[in-house]
């Protein structure tokens, strides 16, 4: 797949705070190695990343600035060159400049991925497809947790990530592998 200027790779929540205590049963256990791929392929083809992260307002959050799960995983590290937003809502889009950094670019083509799959990733997701964006997904650049339903029985994280990128599929957005972009 050709990676032009106008491709942005949204990489979202990819923070140390994730691998706390209280997130369990992570799906996707290639999810790393994904990641490292997609960005050194950005990089490599002269894409622009524009990294999010999560700054709590909760001051027991692992996801508060100051705190170690603040930092971002290794293989998502941010360059000193690239573009780094921080928010305090699911949304990458509201209280932040994410929108008026993608209008000032001509036609921009937007490839999320991230942690969590249901949470911050298909929120910003629904809101960049209802912007007006081209919007894809790397399925396999995700992740989620399990989950408790309503009368509390648990939710396996595989099926709470496919019911949520089922639910963004073709609505609002495409889904792609990260074969499908780095071979």
């Amino acid at each position: 797949m050709d990676i032009g200027k106008n491709s942005v790779l949204i990489p979202i929540d990819i923070q140390k705070g994730f691998m706390e205590g209280k997130y369990r049963n992570r799906n996707n256990p290639d999810f790393e190695r994904n990641v490292s791929e997609l960005m050194k392929y950005w990089r490599e083809s002269g894409g622009r990343i524009i990294h999010v992260r999560h700054d709590s307002l909760s001051e027991s959050s692992p996801l508060k600035a100051g705190k170690p799960g603040f930092n971002f995983f290794r293989e998502a590290e941010p360059l000193d060159s690239e573009t780094i937003i921080t928010k305090h809502v699911h949304s990458a889009f509201i209280g932040t400049d994410l929108l008026k950094m993608l209008n000032s670019m001509e036609k921009p083509e937007l490839y999320f991925m991230g942690i969590t799959t249901d949470h911050c990733v298909s929120t910003s997701v629904r809101m960049a497809s209802d912007y007006g964006f081209n919007t894809s997904l790397v399925y396999d650049a995700c992740a989620t947790f399990d989950r408790r339903s309503a009368d509390g029985s648990l939710i396996d994280s595989q099926l709470v990530h496919d019911s949520a990128i089922a639910s963004l599929k073709g609505e609002f957005c495409k889904v792609l592998y990260t074969r499908d972009i780095i071979s």
